[in-house]
Parts: structure tokens; C-alpha cells; sequence
């Protein structure tokens, strides 16, 4: 553009898009006057503006032939940034300025139309960015070595696909997806999102023949400014009905002297008009002097004012790299502390866990040591037995995991080594066994006689408010007793128990334990019915 940036590829003539909405606000005092500055720009100015905004990631619209209040605010944001008046007006110091920031950061992109290979569709694309095409079944891929960008250009005929199923397909739920924007109208739809590490963004339209498309897929990490990439592919997503146009500066042409008029003859008279002819030709010579100086002075004022320009553009441009420097250092130190903290947390939190895992086995290793020594007073290494527990206590008085499992594992070895221990340990184990039989007896006991009660109660009221959560407890018991196991048979003799209490049929329920019990001692039912409250 200016300042000898070249718009690679970009076809001449001005924006056929889906253009921002007009109208003038009122905090936009400047508006009319950026509106006529505009228009009185050539087109091809027109477009450069709107391409360099793009570029420096100011406008992020669809651009449109017409002036409105997004290419107004758009400038402004570009001044402010860059120490001009935010007037929204496209003056020769705000063109200027964009030309040297945005023109720079589009030419790094080398955007070049690809032409689609069976579709009249063209789209602009990233050329210096490594990508390297492929053919797909509908169209052309494009997607540089490392996998951080790639780019799918594809046409789909008549019949084919339409735009609602287009729309569809690109925001179907898919894990990891995340759909950001998306728009779906006749003209034209858009989708943006995130899938894993990459982000995308979509756009299709009718073109003759079928719809035609593309999306661009990029990492953040490597481009972190691939959006405004995806404004202008965007943007420059036409049919193949552009036509280049080539722009001529005209040459001003030079005047011809005119001569002066011939003497009559008369030596007087040419005397005098000799002298007149010098004394004007003197006064033309001063006036050409006078004018020739005046350029000059009004040059070299040119010249200074471009290089004022030029300079508050350098120094615009570098407190602008400095601004994104510090922020992007400022963005990483947060980041760091950020991962450092979270570790960190992580950290505290996996110990914390291990110590709990840690105090738990602990406690369980004491009591079962301390059972054992109690039953055995007379074993050979009581006295081992003894200094292990005191230094097992002494290690969950503190905070340390690992002396815990040192002090667990040291005293688990001992008692393992011990024949003795061996024996007890296997008579504690049968015992208990024997005790949760005993117990699952009871509680099954129990259970026989809390259905017999609800099953009495229901039938007698079927129709009651509690009939049907007691008829759900009576299948319960009969599942239970099918498969008994002590655990959920002691947590449903606890639940039954409840609702008998909440039925308000406490005091039934005890005549009819009291009378199972007197069956009981009669031989004809178990022999202890007990309602045993369920084993933390």
C-alpha cells in the first residue's frame, strides 16, 4: 500500500460483503467528517484502509463500499493506540501510520488468491506462512509442517450439501469441541471454536453451481494472531467475478514562452524599448527568484514535516512493540506463578492425602499390635514389640507420611515374623468370621420379622399413605434374603426400622418382636431377634 506496500493477489474494486450496520452515534463528534473524507478517497484507498485495519486487528467485520460506525470506531482505536487524535478521519498522518504498522504485518502474510481447482471460487491465503497444498475430495488443503496452521478450501455441487447441512455438520458436538460464534443465514454462514489446541474458523456462501468455503485452523501458541488472519480470508471470499484495475497518474505538462512584440524602426523608440524590455525582463527575473525561493522554503517545511511524521511513527510504532513486549513478559511471569501455585497446591494436597492414607493404616496397625501384646504377655519380643508401638505413636504425633509408612511397615514386619503372632492372628480372623455370621443370623432374623409387620400392614391398608413405601421395603427384604450379605442386610433392618417410625407403627412393631420373641423361646422361631443398627 502506501509506502510501497503491495497488496499480493488482492483484486482490485471495492468490498461486495456483508457490511456493518450505518447509522451516527452520538459520541462519534467527528463522524460526518470522517464520512466525507472516505468518500473522497479512490477506491483502491478505501480498501487499503480497511485490509491495514484488518491487519493490525482493529476491524473485525465484514468491510462494505459505505462508511458506518465500525470503520469509524475501528480508526479511532487505531489512533488512540498510536498517538493521534482519535478522530475516526482517515487524514494523510492516520494513512500513513497505518501503512507502516498494518501494511507491514499484512505483507508478512503474503496473501495470495487460491483459485478453487473445479469451482468458480477464490479465496485469499497466507503464502509465507509454510503452507503446502494437497487435493481433497472437495477442493484444495493447505497446512504448513509443524501442524499449527492449515487451511481447507472446498466446493460442494448442487445436491450435494446445503448450507443448513454445511452449519450442521461444523457445530455437531464432538469431545473437545467448543463452539465460540456461529452464524447461519441464506447469504452466508460463519462458525468459530476451539478443538484441543487448535481454534478454527468457518465461512461458506452460495457460488454458482454449489456453496463454496473455507476453514482456517490455527494454534494460538505459534499464531497468536491468526484471527485477524481469518477477517481477511473472510473478507476476500469472492466468486470469480472480480476484475483487476490498473491505476494511472497523469504527467503535468510545461507552458510555452511567449515572445514579445518587434520595434517599429526608430532608434528612439527602440532605445526606450529596449529599456523597458530589460526592466521587465529584470522584474520577471526577481519574480521567478521570489517564487523559486518560496518552493523551496515550502519543500524544505514538506520535508521537515514528513520527517516529524515519519519519526512520531517510528516512535508510535516502537512504544506500541514495547507495550505488547511488556505485556507479553507480564502474561508469562503470570502464567509461571500461575503454574508454580498450582503445583504447589497440588503438592499440598497429594501429601495431605498420603498422610491421611498413612495416619489411618497407622491407627489400624497400633490397635491390632496392641490387641496382640495384651493377649500375649509372655512373648519373647514383647519388649520389641513394645519400643515398635512407642515409635509408631511418636510418628503419628507428627506430620510425616513417610515416617509413618516406615514405622507401620517396620511394626507389621516384626508381628509377621513371630510364629505366635501368626497363630493369634489367624484365631482373631476365624473369630471374626464366626461373629459376622453370627450377626448376618441375627439380621436376617430380624428382617424376616420386619417384612412378616409390613406386609400384615399393607395388606390390612393397601390404600394407606405409606403403603407403597412399605410394599418397596418388603421386595427389598426379599432381595436380601435371597443373596444375604451383613452390610446391606444390617442397612436395610436400619431403614425398615425408620419407616416403621415414620408410619407412626413404633408400637405395634414391638408386640409383634415381643411375640416373635416368645416363639422364640418356644423353639419355633430363631432363637435372638434383635434390630441391629447398621456397622459404621
Amino acid at each position: 500500500m502506501r509506502g510501497g506496500w503491495v497488496r499480493q493477489g488482492v483484486r482490485g474494486g471495492a468490498f461486495l460483503l456483508l457490511a456493518a450496520t450505518t447509522g451516527q452515534a452520538a459520541n462519534r463528534p467527528y463522524y460526518r467528517q470522517a464520512q466525507g473524507t472516505f468518500y473522497s478517497l479512490p477506491a483502491r484507498d478505501r480498501n487499503e484502509a480497511y485490509l491495514e485495519l484488518m491487519a493490525t486487528g482493529d476491524f473485525v467485520a465484514m468491510a462494505s463500499s459505505d462508511f458506518g460506525p465500525r470503520l469509524y470506531d475501528a480508526t479511532a482505536q487505531f489512533q488512540q493506540m498510536h498517538g493521534i487524535l482519535p478522530s475516526g478521519v482517515l487524514t494523510a498522518e492516520t494513512r500513513a501510520a497505518l501503512s507502516a504498522v498494518g501494511g507491514g504485518i499484512f505483507n508478512s502474510w503474503g496473501m495470495e488468491f487460491l483459485d478453487h481447482p473445479f469451482a468458480n471460487a477464490a479465496v485469499a491465503v497466507p503464502n509465507r506462512i509454510g503452507l503446502e497444498s494437497t487435493g481433497i475430495g472437495h477442493g484444495i488443503a493447505l497446512e504448513n509442517r509443524r501442524h499449527t496452521m492449515s487451511v481447507s478450501f472446498a466446493f460442494f455441487g448442487d445436491g450435494e450439501a446445503t448450507l443448513q447441512s454445511v452449519f450442521e455438520n461444523l457445530t455437531r458436538p464432538a469431545p473437545g469441541r467448543e463452539i465460540a460464534m456461529q452464524v447461519l443465514k441464506p447469504e452466508f454462514l460463519a462458525v468459530a471454536g476451539t478443538s484441543g489446541a487448535m481454534r478454527s474458523y468457518s465461512r461458506y456462501l452460495p457460488v454458482q453451481g454449489g456453496i463454496a468455503g473455507f476453514t482456517l485452523s490455527w494454534n494460538p501458541s505459534a499464531f497468536p494472531n491468526a484471527d485477524r488472519i481469518a477477517v481477511v480470508m473472510a473478507n476476500e471470499l469472492y466468486p470469480h467475478r472480480m476484475v483487476g484495475s490498473d491505476m494511472f497518474a497523469g504527467l503535468p505538462g510545461e507552458a510555452s514562452p511567449i515572445s514579445p512584440g518587434a520595434d517599429d524602426g526608430s532608434v528612439q523608440r527602440q532605445r526606450e524599448a529596449q529599456e523597458q524590455a530589460q526592466r521587465q525582463a529584470q522584474q520577471q527575473a526577481e519574480l521567478e527568484r521570489q517564487q523559486a525561493q518560496q518552493r523551496y522554503f515550502e519543500q524544505l517545511r514538506h520535508q521537515q514535516e514528513e520527517a516529524e511524521n515519519k519519526k512520531r511513527i517510528q516512535e508510535a510504532a516502537r512504544q506500541a512493540a514495547e507495550v505488547r513486549a511488556r505485556a507479553a513478559r507480564e502474561a508469562e511471569n503470570t502464567r509461571k506463578a500461575r503454574e508454580a501455585e498450582e503445583r504447589r497446591v497440588a503438592q499440598e494436597q497429594l501429601r495431605a492425602e498420603h498422610l491421611a492414607t498413612a495416619q489411618g493404616a497407622a491407627t489400624d496397625a497400633l490397635k491390632n499390635a496392641a490387641d496382640f501384646v495384651k493377649a500375649n504377655h509372655d512373648d519373647p519380643q514383647l519388649m520389641d514389640y513394645l519400643q515398635a508401638i512407642a515409635d509408631l505413636k511418636a510418628a503419628a504425633a507428627g506430620a510425616d507420611p513417610d515416617a509413618l509408612d516406615r514405622g507401620r511397615s517396620g511394626l507389621q514386619a516384626r508381628l509377621k515374623a513371630d510364629p505366635v503372632y501368626a497363630g493369634w492372628e489367624e484365631r482373631q480372623v476365624a473369630e471374626h468370621r464366626r461373629a459376622e455370621e453370627r450377626d448376618l443370623r441375627d439380621t436376617l432374623a430380624t428382617l424376616s420379622v420386619q417384612r412378616r409387620f409390613l406386609v400384615d400392614q399393607v395388606a390390612t391398608d393397601p390404600t394407606g399413605t405409606y403403603a407403597g413405601k412399605l410394599l418397596g421395603l418388603v421386595k427389598e427384604a426379599d432381595v436380601a434374603s435371597a443373596a444375604p450379605a451383613l452390610a446391606p442386610a444390617q442397612s436395610l433392618v436400619g431403614r425398615i426400622d425408620a419407616a416403621i417410625q415414620d408410619a407412626n407403627l413404633s408400637q405395634r412393631y414391638a408386640l409383634t418382636r415381643d411375640d416373635a420373641h416368645k416363639l422364640a423361646g418356644q423353639g419355633l422361631e430363631p432363637a435372638k431377634i434383635t434390630v441391629v443398627s447398621p456397622k459404621p
